[in-house]
């Protein structure tokens, strides 16, 4: 059976959520974007992440919506003893951090910003870390 993962993670005092989804096809990817309210799917940056088993272009991706909802994709499920698995989400998760921050905070990565984004990083981590 194929071992696939879509959970959302609150972010406790910031105001947005993400979903993170692990090794769904691309219908079930879609269904569960649409069970959250993400009605953009036409969007071509959107389309990059709905189709990623599709176009095959790459193993991960984080997308933020208009409404500052955000998904890190993955097409594998990551093992945890796998490096490179981890290497990829831990490559996403920066992405989500550093929009979030700098996008949704306005609050630019430097130096009295950067504990801000270690936290959330770690906060972020320990959470999708239970799932795996």
């Amino acid at each position: 059976m194929r071992k696939s993962l879509n959970k959302i993670i609150q972010i406790g005092h910031y105001p947005f959520d993400l979903m993170i989804s692990f090794h769904e096809s691309d219908a079930e990817f879609i269904n569960s974007l649409k069970q959250y309210g993400i009605k953009d799917l036409d969007d071509p940056s959107v389309r990059l992440v709905v189709e990623m088993e599709k176009l095959c272009e790459a193993d991960g991706r984080y997308l933020m919506f208009r409404g500052h909802q955000s998904v890190i994709r993955l097409t594998r499920f990551p093992q945890k003893g796998r490096a490179t698995d981890m290497a990829l989400l831990n490559h996403e998760l920066l992405h989500a951090v550093h929009f979030f921050c700098a996008e949704v905070l306005n609050a630019p990565l430097n130096e009295d910003t950067a504990e801000v984004y270690a936290y959330l990083f770690q906060y972020l981590t320990e959470e999708i870390y239970k799932h795996i």
